[in-house]
C-alpha cells in the first residue's frame, strides 16, 4: 500500500495545526488491498471514484474527518444559538445603517419565536467597556442570552454562516470553523486568520479544510430522514479542491460533514445560499429564478436611485426614469441602452460629498485635536473621537455611510435597470432548469424564487430573495428597499408558501455587499431526536 502526496503545500497547509496532506490518494495494486486499507483507516470506498494514476491500477481519494463521526446539523433541528459578527462603528458609535448586518440580527432576534444563545464577536476598534450599554440598547428588550466576543481580527468579517458549522458527534455538539477564511480571495486569508484563531476553544474547533458555510447546506432525505444531504458549491476549490474531478470534491465534503448524498450546484453562484433555502417542514426547496425584461422592475430600480440622489441625480437620470415609464420589455431598447450609458457617464463625474455643516464641524475638531494628523478619524483616532465628541463621530459616520451607499447603489441599479433590456436567457438559468429536475427527483417540492440580477455590476451577485432565514414557520426575505415591487413578488411566493409567514426584512447594506440575512446568521441547532 502507498499514499502519495497529491497536492502543492499551499492547498494542503503548512501549519501545525493541519497535516500537510489532508487530502492525499491512497493506491494499491489490487481493489480488495485498497478497500482493506481504507476500511482500517474508518475511510469509505465508493467504487465510483476508484482511479488509475502513480503507476497503480487503484486509486481512490483518502481524506479523514477532523472530527470522528461528526454530523453536520441539518436545517430541520430547531435553532438554539446564534453566531454574529458586529462592526463596531454600528454597534458602539450608534452609526445609522439601512439593513446592515446589526440591524437584520436585531430584526430577526426580536421576532424569534423562543429564547436563544447569542455570541457576537466585535474587534476592539472601541474599548470594551463601552460593550455592555451597546447590547443594553441594541437587544436588552429581547429574552436571549447575549454574549460578546473579542475578534482578534483588525476588520469585520460580517457574515458569520460562512465561519461555523455546528453539528454533533454522538451526544457532543461540535462547532467547526474553517482552517482559512476566503483564502481564495487575496489578503482576506491572512486578514481573518486571527478571528478564526480565537474561536478555537470549547465546543468550537478548527477543519482540516478551508471553506464558507455560506456554500454549504444540509437537510434531511425526505424518502429517509436518516440521511444527511448537502448541497454545496465550489467555493472549497480555490482552497483544496482544484486537482479534484467532481466527484472526488463532492466525497471529501460530504466525509468531513457527515452527509450522505450531495447536491452540486457549482456555477450559479459564489454561495448555494444565494441559490437555495430549504424549508425542511414541509419538503420545499426554495431554488432562484433570475429576472429579466420586466418593465416594472426597471422602473423601481430607477426611482429607488432617483430617491437615493434627490435633487443632486444627474438630468440624465430623470429623462431616463421618464423614458421607462412608458417602455414595454419587448419593444425596442437601443434608445434606453444610450441613456443608460449616458446617464453612467453623468454619474461618474458628479462629485458626492458628507454636507457644509459637518465638514465644518470636522475641520473645527481637527484644529483643536488633531492638528496635522491623518489618523484623527482613523483607528485610535477614531475611538478618542466617541470619547470626547460622540454626536459628531455619529454625525460624521452617518454621513460617509450614505455617501458609500449612494456609490454602491449607482452601478448596480443601473445595472438592473439594463438587465431588464434582456432577450435572451442567461446561461445559468438552463443550469437552474436541469438542477430544478435533480431536486425534484430526491422527493422535494422545488418553488422558483425571484432573483434580481445586474448586467456590467462587476461581481455583484445581485438581490437573491432565497438568502433567507427559516425559523420555525417564518421566513425572513432579504429586502433591498423597491417598495411595492418588492411587496408585489412577496404576495406572490406567499400564494406558493401557505403554510409559512413571510417577514420582509431591510436589508440593503447587507445585500449591496454581497450579503443577504442568511448571510448573517451562524446557526447552532438542537440534537436530533
Amino acid at each position: 500500500m502507498a499514499t502519495s502526496r497529491f497536492f502543492a503545500s499551499r492547498a494542503c497547509g503548512s501549519s501545525p495545526r493541519r497535516p500537510r496532506s489532508a487530502v492525499t490518494r491512497a493506491c494499491a495494486p489490487t481493489l480488495e488491498a485498497l478497500e482493506k486499507f481504507l476500511q482500517t483507516r474508518a475511510a469509505k470506498l465508493e467504487p465510483g471514484l476508484v482511479r488509475r494514476a502513480n503507476g497503480l491500477p487503484y486509486c481512490h481519494i483518502f481524506y479523514t474527518p477532523t472530527v470522528p463521526g461528526f454530523r453536520a446539523s441539518a436545517e430541520d433541528e430547531p435553532i438554539t444559538g446564534v453566531f454574529g459578527a458586529l462592526d463596531p462603528a454600528r454597534f458602539v458609535a450608534g452609526r445609522a445603517a439601512v439593513g446592515d448586518g446589526l440591524s437584520i440580527l436585531g430584526q430577526v432576534l426580536e421576532q424569534a419565536p423562543g429564547p436563544v444563545r447569542v455570541t457576537l464577536t466585535i474587534n476592539r476598534n472601541y474599548d470594551p467597556r463601552h460593550w455592555p450599554a451597546a447590547v443594553k440598547r441594541h437587544f436588552g428588550r429581547m429574552p436571549h442570552q447575549v454574549e460578546t466576543r473579542p475578534s482578534r481580527a483588525e476588520g469585520t468579517q460580517p457574515w458569520a454562516q460562512d465561519y461555523v458549522k455546528a453539528g454533533w458527534a454522538g451526544d457532543e455538539q461540535k462547532l467547526l470553523v474553517p482552517h482559512r477564511l476566503f483564502e481564495g480571495r487575496a489578503n482576506d486569508g491572512e486578514a481573518y486568520k486571527p478571528l478564526l484563531d480565537g474561536l478555537e476553544e470549547g465546543r468550537l474547533m478548527r477543519s482540516k479544510l478551508s471553506w464558507e458555510g455560506g456554500d454549504l447546506q444540509f437537510i434531511r432525505d425526505p424518502s429517509d430522514p436518516a440521511r444527511l444531504i448537502l448541497f454545496h458549491g465550489s467555493a472549497a476549490r480555490s482552497y483544496w479542491g482544484k486537482d479534484l474531478d467532481d466527484a472526488e470534491y463532492a466525497y471529501v465534503l460530504r466525509t468531513e460533514f457527515g452527509a450522505d448524498a450531495s447536491i452540486d450546484l457549482s456555477g450559479l453562484s459564489a454561495h448555494v445560499d444565494y441559490v437555495v433555502a430549504l424549508l425542511p417542514l414541509d419538503r420545499t426547496v426554495l431554488l432562484t429564478k433570475p429576472i429579466r425584461g420586466d418593465a416594472d422592475l426597471a422602473r423601481a430600480a430607477s426611482a429607488m436611485l432617483q430617491q437615493a440622489w434627490g435633487e443632486r441625480a444627474p438630468q440624465s437620470l430623470q429623462r431616463l426614469s421618464s423614458s421607462l415609464a412608458s417602455w414595454k420589455p419587448r419593444a425596442e431598447s437601443n434608445r434606453i441602452r444610450e441613456m443608460l450609458e449616458r446617464t453612467r457617464q453623468e454619474f461618474s463625474q458628479l462629485e458626492d460629498d458628507i454636507d457644509d455643516a459637518l465638514a465644518a464641524d470636522l475641520d473645527a475638531y481637527t484644529r483643536r485635536y488633531c492638528p496635522g494628523s491623518e489618523d484623527c478619524f482613523e483607528g485610535a483616532g477614531r475611538a478618542a473621537m466617541f470619547e470626547r465628541d460622540p454626536a459628531l463621530l455619529k454625525r460624521a459616520l452617518d454621513g460617509v455611510s450614505a455617501m458609500l451607499a449612494r456609490a454602491e447603489l449607482t452601478p448596480k441599479l443601473l445595472g438592473v435597470i439594463e438587465a431588464q433590456l434582456r432577450r435572451e436567457p442567461w446561461p445559468r438559468e438552463l443550469l437552474l432548469d436541469r438542477k430544478a429536475r435533480e431536486i425534484q427527483a430526491l422527493g422535494f417540492r422545488v418553488v422558483r424564487t425571484p432573483r434580481i440580477a445586474g448586467e456590467n455590476a462587476g461581481a455583484w451577485p445581485g438581490v437573491a430573495y432565497v438568502n433567507a432565514l427559516a425559523w420555525g414557520r417564518r421566513i425572513f426575505l432579504p429586502t433591498l428597499g423597491l417598495g411595492q415591487y418588492e411587496q408585489t413578488l412577496f404576495d406572490e411566493l406567499a400564494a406558493q408558501l401557505p403554510s409559512y409567514e413571510l417577514v420582509p426584512t431591510p436589508a440593503r447594506d447587507a445585500l449591496l455587499r454581497n450579503g443577504g440575512v442568511h448571510c448573517v446568521f451562524g446557526l447552532v441547532r438542537a440534537k436530533p431526536q
